[in-house]
């Protein structure tokens, strides 16, 4: 009973925490320091052009990148700005787990992204009976590229989440302010950022 009783506390104190998104955030510099802030443009791909949702994207990273001491600016600002940064994103396809326990005494917690969950029991042992439970990710990513204004390219961000469902939009603010936690970041590294949820 005691052993349950600790279970049970573990858990609601567990539960007053604010839940995290988890983004693993991979980064490449052309130097070790990053690019200097200066003047910055996000363009569009040809396929993202006049595209709302690219537009929504594009000012967050505005945002982050202002943060950053970047000045965000038009594509046609005179003189040319300093950097370009343009944007890719999706879902992956997704991937189920399969977890067996035994059906006797449980006890345990489950957090997976935004979904979290409890089960407290106590079973009779009739036989060998298992208990399977599966879960099934999908894997958002967010990658950021920037260019200097003479075509080298100085920064590669990619972030990737499980968290927030199926669809990326809603995980979309977190991944931008992933790629941006701790900027530049070290080179050639993947950092686990975690973000409480909003």
């Amino acid at each position: 009973m005691r052993f349950l009783v600790a279970i049970v506390v573990t858990v609601m104190l567990a539960a007053c925490g604010p839940r995290l998104v988890q983004t693993d955030v991979t980064r490449f510099t052309a130097s070790p320091s990053g690019p200097a802030p200066g003047t910055v443009t996000i363009v569009p791909t040809p396929d993202q052009r006049g595209s709302l949702e690219f537009q929504s994207y594009a000012e967050m990273v505005a945002q982050e990148l202002s943060q950053q001491g970047f000045q965000p600016v038009p594509a046609d600002t005179v003189p040319p700005p300093a950097y370009e940064v343009r944007l890719g994103w999706g879902v992956n396809d997704p991937v189920t787990e399969i977890h067996s326990s035994p059906g006797t005494v449980f006890g345990g917690t489950s957090v997976f992204g935004s979904r979290s969950g409890f089960g407290l029991g106590i079973g009779i042992p009739l036989g060998h009976d298992t208990r399977i439970d599966s879960t099934t990710a999908y894997p958002k990513w967010l990658q950021v590229r920037m260019w200097a204004a003479g075509g080298e390219s100085v920064f590669e961000g990619r972030a990737v989440t499980e968290a927030l469902g199926a669809s990326v939009q809603p995980a979309m603010p977190y991944l931008i302010e992933a790629v941006f936690t701790n900027f530049p970041g070290r080179s050639g590294t993947t950092e686990r950022v975690r973000i409480p949820q909003r």
